[in-house]
């Protein structure tokens, strides 16, 4: 059964007429929650929101997975948090999402809303993009209970995240800030630090300054004053230029060895490593 204030229960009983239109919700991971209005009867959206188009949806009882598709119709000008809206898919923004569909009821066109009634939540799965549209694929939020049983693993590596509760680790206190120097790309950043090769191996790297503020990527491999990002900041701006700013934060491996010499985090370390190797028969 979904949840009704009062003044809803009441229009949906005892009016003839009425309508209704779609509220979304769309919460990326790494945040700033957005909202758009879409429907015959809704408010008019600003220029720059897409327009929405979604299947239809329905309830069952039990714990099936239930999916939902919605595509967002672009053009050059339509944005998503500020940013144009493929780019901001194609960068990452939309994965992992979380997305609201509520039904907004009024009495009469033109009026202000009586009442809300969530239709859908899930988390985003697929993402599929073009020139003109992003279609995405949510999952309901039962989709988190098919989780592996048992949670804990024996394996050699750590099971922790970095820097999550189990791991401890402050992400703060290991950012590191510098400026990109010259001969940089959208691929290698150049910079002034000296430390040792592979330091920041399987971290991040996210601009605080110029044209690319804003974007992170992983770091493949690093070098001293050379980092060099899995994948490379977005090529539709300028290069990074001399004296942009950006932090970077070392990765783990997830070997005892790094835990206990690069983080001084051996208590923590959540690997097994001395678990005896499966038997190879000749």
């Amino acid at each position: 059964m979904r949840a009704a204030a009062a003044p809803l229960i009441a229009l949906l009983a005892d009016s003839k007429q009425f309508v209704m239109w779609d509220r979304l919700y769309i919460n990326p991971a790494s945040g700033g929650l957005m909202t758009f209005e879409s429907g015959d009867v809704s408010p008019a959206p600003p220029p720059t929101d897409p327009l929405i188009v979604r299947s239809a949806f329905r309830s069952s009882i039990g714990l099936e997975v239930d999916t939902l598709d919605i595509s967002l119709l672009c053009n050059s000008g339509t944005l998503l948090n500020g940013i144009p809206a493929t780019r901001f898919a194609i960068e990452g923004g939309l994965d992992g999402a979380h997305i609201q569909l509520d039904r907004v009821y009024s009495d009469f066109p033109g009026n202000g809303e009586i009442g809300v009634m969530t239709m859908f939540r899930g988390n985003v799965g697929d993402v599929e993009i073009d020139s003109t549209e992003i279609r995405m694929s949510v999952n309901s939020f039962v989709e988190l209970l098919n989780v592996q049983m048992p949670r804990n693993l024996f394996m050699a590596p750590c099971g922790r995240t970095l820097y999550d509760s189990g791991c401890t680790l402050s992400r703060a206190v290991f950012e590191v800030d510098s400026t990109v120097a010259a001969g940089s790309t959208y691929s290698t950043i150049n910079c002034a630090l000296a430390q040792a090769a592979g330091y920041f191996d399987q971290g991040t790297l996210t601009f605080l300054t110029g044209v690319h503020a804003g974007e992170s990527r992983t770091i493949r491999t690093y070098t001293p004053g050379v980092f060099n990002v899995s994948f490379p900041f977005s090529s539709a701006l300028a290069l990074p230029s001399i004296g942009d700013a950006f932090q970077a934060f070392p990765g783990c491996d997830k070997t005892q060895a790094t835990c206990d010499t690069k983080f001084s985090n051996l208590q923590h370390f959540r690997g097994f490593p001395y678990v005896p190797v499966p038997e190879v028969s000749y």
